[in-house]
């Protein structure tokens, strides 16, 4: 399973979320929409920690991301620390590395406002 940042410094509105989760990377939260059980986890949205001991930084989705309007107030807040990642198919993603923005198994943070390299393992 392969995530794609869909939408960047955005935060799913609390009415979207179907699970909050504390994570300590973008590879936990990752992990957590990956092993979710309750409910098929379309995507996540990852909040880097500003201090130490902050928790539920990571709130899984079950809603289809196509059907989300990130420029919608109803659908995500505006968030400088706050990124939504979308599940897609691996094989649909470019392994090579050249440029859809993908987070494979590795979990490639974004670090400097860029986009994530497109590899996925």
């Amino acid at each position: 399973m392969c995530f794609r940042l869909a939408v960047s410094s955005r935060r799913l509105a609390d009415a979207y979320v179907s699970r909050y989760e504390t994570a300590y990377s973008l590879d936990d939260c990752k992990d957590f929409c990956r092993q979710e059980e309750a409910f098929l986890c379309r995507g996540f949205a990852y909040r880097r920690p500003l201090s130490q001991g902050e928790i539920l930084n990571c709130d899984l989705t079950g809603e289809d991301p196509s059907a989300l309007d990130e420029y919608n107030s109803y659908h995500f807040h505006e968030s400088a620390v706050t990124d939504f990642y979308e599940r897609v198919d691996c094989s649909a993603m470019d392994v090579g590395g050249a440029g859809v923005g993908g987070v494979g198994e590795r979990g490639d943070e974004r670090d400097d406002g860029a986009r994530p390299s497109g590899k996925c393992d």
